[in-house]
């Protein structure tokens, strides 16, 4: 894509499972921006979360990309009320020592569940 005439900037969204496997090549692809979602640093809160495991993969990959260059990364974490609340100062202060840009993303409903005003934390 980034090959494209036109095309100037190219962003990736990703959960960040297999960042550290594919951060090098997708540089070298051109791709500059990552989106990386992280709602905890927790493993158990990203197992309820995610209904997987995973969270060192995720982290090895953050790592992976910033040292091939990324630039800027961002971590996107969803913010629930009575649930995450304890994520939120964690998660800030790893991507304040990491130079990653941290943003919250308010709860909202993917689909499969209908959506709760309860869960809403601002």
């Amino acid at each position: 894509i980034c090959q494209v005439p036109g095309i100037v900037d190219v962003g990736l969204t990703t959960n960040g499972l297999l960042l550290k496997q594919y951060a090098r090549p997708l540089y070298q692809a051109g791709l500059r921006r990552l989106n990386v979602s992280l709602d905890t640093l927790d493993e158990e809160q990203f197992f309820k979360l995610t209904r997987r495991k995973g969270i060192e993969q995720v982290l090895e990959g953050l790592a992976e990309a910033k040292a091939v260059g990324f630039y800027p990364i961002k971590v996107n974490a969803v913010a629930i009320k009575g649930f995450s609340e304890g994520d939120i100062i964690p998660l800030a202060r790893y991507c304040r020592d990491q130079d990653f840009e941290f943003r919250l993303i308010e709860y909202m409903p993917i689909g499969a569940e209908s959506w709760q005003r309860e869960k809403v934390l601002l």
